[in-house]
């Protein structure tokens, strides 16, 4: 079924400043029990610029994706205000920051009524907006590890990063963790993160016959990249990050960026509505 057809289907959308983990959480479990209670064509994004933040998953993992030692990465912590989060729901990748400059896009849906035959498809249809977004705003290009992989013989020093992430066959790319969107810099010869992606789907349950899924894409507008390329290892991963700003000179608003995503995000979804605010109403209704 192709997701052209779903133009009934609405995204509810709303965007809150300064958020943190927390607040993030909430509206996540409320907006899950509501779609597992209620199947329909109703798709959620939750939009932030969050309060800076240093998330995991598994708490034992910090220290080894750290770039600094643990006594210092605790007293900057300190030093800097920064909060340290559990997330609540595991979107997979190791530990990551979140903070102004970066816009982070959080959604509760289901591929099944949206036409698209699994998860996967969802995400990839995201990324794909999020590339036109680059291309047509932007002035950049933007590229996920799979199609990076099939550069590899074109330009050694992606090949070589690849290598470098554990990426040497087609079979290493689902597994090596190098998710999101990437941008190829030839002026020196490297690759560096611009979208990071997690993801996990809630299969079938008594309620609901739809999987719904649950993702995340944290996009690194005007980021202050010193805590990805100084102080953690994103997701685990020895790797160079980047921004909008720093390969562009733009300095986007978070909330208008997250408007045109989510128009840019809906047409690449098959859906022709979009609706800001009061995300309230779905969860009392």
């Amino acid at each position: 079924m192709n997701p052209s057809e779903h133009n009934t289907a609405l995204l509810a959308w709303d965007f809150f400043p300064q958020a943190t983990l927390r607040d993030i959480n909430y509206w996540q479990e409320k907006l899950l029990a509501k779609k597992m209670k209620d199947a329909g064509t109703c798709q959620f994004m939750l939009c932030t610029e969050h309060m800076p933040c240093i998330s995991y998953q598994d708490e034992s993992n910090i220290d080894t994706q750290l770039r600094i030692d643990h006594t210092e990465f605790w007293q900057f912590v300190q030093r800097n205000r920064v909060s340290i989060e559990k997330r609540k729901f595991s979107t997979g990748g190791g530990i990551t920051y979140h903070g102004p400059g970066q816009l982070t896009l959080y959604f509760i849906a289901s591929h099944k009524e949206l036409g698209l035959p699994h998860p996967k498809d969802f995400s990839n249809r995201i990324l794909l907006a999020l590339d036109m977004f680059f291309r047509k705003y932007c002035g950049m290009s933007a590229y996920t590890i799979r199609e990076l992989f099939a550069k590899r013989h074109s330009l050694k020093f992606v090949r070589d990063a690849l290598e470098a992430l554990g990426v040497r066959t087609e079979n290493d790319i689902n597994t090596s963790g190098a998710s999101g969107l990437w941008i190829v810099d030839k002026e020196y010869e490297t690759i560096k993160k611009i979208v990071s992606y997690g993801g996990r789907w809630k299969p079938k349950s008594v309620t609901i016959s739809d999987s719904i899924v649950l993702s995340g894409f944290g996009i690194n507008i005007n980021t202050d990249l010193s805590y990805f390329n100084n102080i953690i290892q994103p997701c685990g991963l020895d790797i160079e990050v980047t921004s909008i700003r720093e390969e562009t000179g733009h300095c986007l608003s978070a909330y208008e960026t997250a408007k045109t995503l989510s128009l840019l995000i809906a047409d690449t979804l098959g859906m022709k509505n979009t609706r800001e605010g009061n995300l309230e109403t779905y969860i009392t209704s």
